[in-house]
């Protein structure tokens, strides 16, 4: 099983887990990813297409297209290019493929972009820019690729139309953002913006009937069992304040479930597990929990950890129940999710990547490499070189020895 890790140092690095005597082990190698390496290259979104390219956003607003081979060959360049609006004080808060292959991009002001593949070859590609709200904290697309999700810092979850967002023909006003849109007091519609498809509305006002801040940092995209295919989504949504909501778009602009007090120190990132009811959660503390979205309950929390989760990736099959995170303090872990047995699940493996992780994804392929015990392995050979001790054996010079050994203790 094979994970890709980017650091704040530009390096992309290769995480092959391996389950060995009982236990899973981590062989972390840096690839050379034909890009200058250094501060300026710091890797701040990373994503994965087919198994083996990978897109990489890089934090002076270029962005990079990779071929990773599973062999020891160094990797091929294939694209690399710069988001033309990019600022120094941006950053990249959401990276994607798309079903076909194109790549899209978003950053916190709002510039998206999407880099589609026009010929054959990774020389013909046209670029197309639009604008969405700004000041975001998170960006997701959804697994079909037809639409995405965004909010931030007083910006409410968004749901839109991937194909309609990126129409040239629609009005895009230069620094748009939610909060300057005409509010309408004595309307009860709502005035959404074009591409836009759906939006949340608030939470009720607190117990001294104060306005709520809205601050809206880690976000996810929860199919339906009963239609996966659905134009319609439950979305969860990790807040500054430390809440953990759920949305139901078909239902209401209100969370269906707002669970409080996940976290004391506000989420940092929120994946969708394994498991259909659940969902991980990493605050700005050095907690990974494990969350029931049923009830809202709190499953278990992952001990050990020392430093902050900034990322997570979540494998798509139960067997092996398994997800991966990268953590402030400079370590890749391997995180066990199956709670079947009667032992709480645990840190499997963690190891020391020098530099610090900012994100992690994992390739898609379910291949766990299961290495022969040792032991067993070499018992054939051990026991060929013990020496077989028979009746017949020849032991005259061990006798003589002895004796020679037994008439030097007499003279003494």
């Amino acid at each position: 099983m094979r994970f890709f890790l980017g650091d704040d140092n530009g390096q992309l690095k290769v995480a092959k887990c391996i389950y060995s005597n009982e236990e899973w082990k981590v062989d972390l190698s840096v690839i050379d990813n034909c890009i200058k390496s250094g501060r300026e290259k710091a890797i701040q979104r990373l994503a994965v297409y087919q198994h083996d390219k990978i897109s990489l956003a890089h934090m002076d607003g270029s962005l990079s297209l990779l071929h990773v081979s599973d062999t020891d060959e160094p990797p091929a360049l294939l694209k690399d290019w710069k988001e033309s609006r990019f600022k120094p004080e941006e950053k990249f808060v959401g990276l994607a493929f798309t079903n076909q292959g194109d790549i899209i991009s978003c950053t916190n002001n709002g510039h998206l972009s999407l880099m589609q593949q026009t010929g054959v070859d990774m020389d013909n590609v046209m670029l197309k820019n639009t604008l969405i709200p700004k000041r975001l904290c998170d960006w997701k697309l959804s697994f079909d690729s037809k639409n995405f999700i965004f909010g931030g810092e007083e910006v409410e979850v968004s749901l839109w139309d991937t194909e309609r967002a990126f129409d040239p023909s629609r009005n895009v006003r230069k620094h748009e953002t939610l909060s300057q849109l005409p509010k309408k007091r004595k309307s009860k519609t709502l005035d959404l913006l074009e591409g836009e498809i759906w939006r949340a509305k608030n939470v009720s006002n607190d117990f001294l009937n104060l306005r709520q801040p809205v601050h809206n940092t880690a976000l996810t995209f929860v199919p339906l069992s009963n239609n996966p295919t659905s134009s319609s989504f439950h979305i969860l949504s990790g807040t500054r304040l430390g809440s953990v909501r759920r949305y139901d778009t078909r239902v209401a602009r209100k969370p269906i479930a707002d669970w409080k007090d996940v976290s004391r120190s506000g989420i940092m990132a929120i994946e969708k597990g394994n498991i259909e009811y659940e969902a991980f959660v990493s605050d700005c503390g050095s907690n990974l929990t494990a969350l029931d979205l049923r009830t809202g309950r709190i499953l278990h929390t992952y001990a050990g950890l020392a430093g902050t989760i900034s990322s997570i990736a979540s494998t798509s099959s139960p067997k092996p129940s398994l997800i991966a995170s990268t953590s402030l303090d400079r370590y890749f872990r391997v995180h066990g999710t199956d709670r079947e047995s009667d032992k709480k699940p645990e840190v499997l493996s963690k190891t020391w990547t020098k530099t610090i992780p900012t994100c992690v994804a994992w390739d898609g392929r379910l291949s766990p490499v299961v290495t022969v015990d040792e032991d067993e392995e070499n018992a054939d050979t051990i026991w060929n070189g013990i020496q077989v001790v028979g009746e017949n054996s020849d032991l005259s010079d061990n006798e003589e020895e002895e004796e020679s050994f037994v008439k030097k203790r007499r003279k003494l």
